[in-house]
């Protein structure tokens, strides 16, 4: 087959966000176990004063409350954890976008490997949404609210 600059450019662009996609999981992985360690500061400066949510995110006293609760309570990190797994099923989509362009400069598009990897591509896009179902009931039921949006598009 012959050798394509699009093809190259997409095989690159896509392995570009897959690794955006495993440094977006550490990231959320980090910040996880980042709150978990820090719940003892994160109540003494809530307590003091010094953090508070009303910079948009949370305009009322009830909500301050119920998001510094379940963050110090630790039941946030359920959120970051749904939003890890969709990080990860996307790096896996683009990896699998990636591993097909690659090959199609030096293998015919319509090989049985591609075959493979865009059924797998249709897998995980299947999943994302299951997984985004079962994390909105987990969240709902460990946070014990619907008060925000866990979107995948």
């Amino acid at each position: 087959m012959k050798n394509s600059g699009l093809r190259n450019l997409t095989a690159v662009l896509a392995r570009i966000i897959e690794i955006i996609s495993y440094v977006g999981v550490g990231l959320l992985v980090l910040g996880s176990v980042a709150i978990l360690l820090a719940r003892n500061s994160i109540i003494e400066a809530y307590t003091k004063g010094y953090i508070t949510l009303e910079s948009g995110v949370a305009a009322s006293a009830e909500a301050q409350k119920f998001w510094i609760d379940a963050l110090v309570s630790g039941r946030i990190v359920i959120l970051f954890i749904g939003f890890a797994v969709v990080a990860f099923l996307t790096g896996l989509i683009f990896r699998n976008i990636h591993n097909v362009f690659k090959v199609s400069n030096v293998a015919s598009p319509f090989s049985e490997d591609n075959v493979k990897r865009i059924k797998n591509i249709g897998y995980l896009a299947i999943a994302l949404p299951i997984v985004k179902i079962v994390i909105d009931i987990l969240s709902t039921f460990i946070l014990g609210t619907t008060d925000y949006y866990f979107g995948v598009s």
